[in-house]
């Protein structure tokens, strides 16, 4: 009974690192694009 506990919490352990990499890489992927669209109107606006 233990080792079957240990091995659904091992594996919603994984599912949380899964989901939490992909929030990071969606974040980081955003902030870039925000970045590159501010560079992007800074160097094509009036200037």
């Amino acid at each position: 009974m233990r080792s079957l506990f240990k091995k659904l919490t091992s594996d919603r352990y994984k599912l949380d690192l899964f989901v939490y990499s992909l929030v990071m890489i969606a974040v980081s992927l955003l902030v870039l694009v925000a970045h590159g669209i501010a560079l992007y109107n800074y160097l094509n606006g009036p200037s």
